[in-house]
């Protein structure tokens, strides 16, 4: 059985966001598929989605992922220093001169 776990719109008005939802909602409609209404959020300012959090601002490291780096522990082995930086490098994107 497959799953679409996401879809994501943005607008910049609330009768945009209308819109789009009812574009969004009739093409589902005609697909056959359905929602789980339990899981659906609508016109959120701010949503986590990737590890980074969106918002009219644009993106930047959610919550979780800077919390996993500032908790990080110091690395003691090779295989813990490839964790580390692979992390690090996540934030590559958001520090200029990232090397």
């Amino acid at each position: 059985m497959p799953f679409m776990d996401d879809i994501l719109s943005a607008a910049t008005t609330v009768e945009d966001g209308l819109n789009k939802l009812g574009k969004i909602l009739e093409a589902l409609r005609q697909a056959g598929l359905t929602l789980n209404l339990q899981k659906c959020y609508f016109f959120e300012d701010t949503l986590e989605y990737l590890g980074f959090e969106v918002s009219r601002e644009g993106l930047r490291p959610g919550q979780r992922k800077t919390e996993a780096m500032a908790s990080f522990p110091a690395p003691a082995s090779v295989h813990q220093v490839r964790q580390f930086v692979g992390l690090a490098s996540f934030f590559r994107r958001f520090i200029p001169n990232f090397c």
